[in-house]
């Protein structure tokens, strides 16, 4: 990888994530933009307020994460650190970010849902990992940056891979001479096609050829529990799954996989776009 962009809202779910980035970038010899988005106030009433001028408001905001950028400098030194702030939407920002200066992965902080409420309006990671071509890792809380050796991909074979996210993956593999588990969750009463199976196996073996990877089938009726009892018996450092954009109907009554791990992992859920 050459560029990581880490965002950051100054939380200690975020400040984890971002000294998580930094390492994860000294170990794979990238550089980092580390960027804060934030929203104007506005006001809502009639009632008078005191108005802080934009300039004002982008300065302190470039102060603070500046202080951050030091924080992670004498943590991980030997880094080259880059600052953006920005004003608008936290998710669409970064993405655009990501685009314009080439960015090979999205490094976002998740935070515990507190409501259901919470959960169904989603954080930063939950939209960024739905819109975003760019590959997006989120930090689950706690986390720390240990070397890769394993990858596990949860997959169930039916859907094309965005290239770009594909590349990123690979180059994480071979960054760290690190081995890549495939792993499918079966319920008990599903039938799969044997030449289906096989035919989606041989397409892995050429993508991933030259890269130390094995194939596994977990039976679980739920593909949380089976992902989170294999990851128990199968230690890895980063798990791997694709998100699928769906509308906004279909993400509020369908279940999503992807959107479920990535508030139940213990540990970072590298997430790629199909589109």
């Amino acid at each position: 990888m050459k560029t990581i962009l880490i965002g950051v809202d100054y939380s200690e779910s975020s400040k984890n994530a971002a000294l998580y980035g930094v390492k994860l970038a000294k170990s794979s010899q990238s550089m980092v933009i580390l960027q804060h988005v934030y929203l104007l106030p506005t006001p809502v009433s009639e009632v008078p307020y005191l108005f802080t001028p934009f300039d004002d408001i982008q300065h302190e905001n470039e102060k603070e994460l500046q202080k951050e950028a030091e924080r992670l400098s004498e943590l991980v030194p030997g880094v080259e650190i880059q600052t953006i702030v920005s004003v608008g939407l936290p998710a669409a920002t970064i993405i655009d970010t990501a685009e314009e200066n080439n960015v090979n992965l999205i490094v976002l902080g998740m935070k515990q849902y507190a409501s259901g409420m919470e959960k169904l309006i989603g954080s930063t990671a939950d939209e960024a990992s739905r819109l975003s071509k760019i590959p997006v890792l989120a930090i689950p809380p706690g986390s720390s940056f240990e070397p890769i050796q394993t990858v596990t991909y949860a997959t169930d074979f039916s859907y094309k891979l965005n290239p770009i996210g594909l590349e990123t993956l690979k180059t994480i593999l071979t960054d760290f001479n690190a081995r890549l588990q495939i792993v499918n969750i079966k319920k008990v009463e599903e039938e799969v096609s044997t030449v289906a199976y096989n035919q989606c196996v041989s397409k892995f073996n050429t993508v991933f050829e030259g890269i130390d990877h094995n194939f596994y089938t977990h039976i679980s009726n739920k593909v949380e529990e089976g992902l989170m009892t294999f990851l128990l018996d199968n230690h890895s450092q980063i798990l791997v799954m694709v998100a699928h954009r769906h509308n906004f109907f279909a993400r509020i009554f369908k279940i999503q996989h992807t959107k479920e791990m990535l508030h139940s992992t213990y540990i970072p859920l590298l997430i790629l776009n199909d589109k």
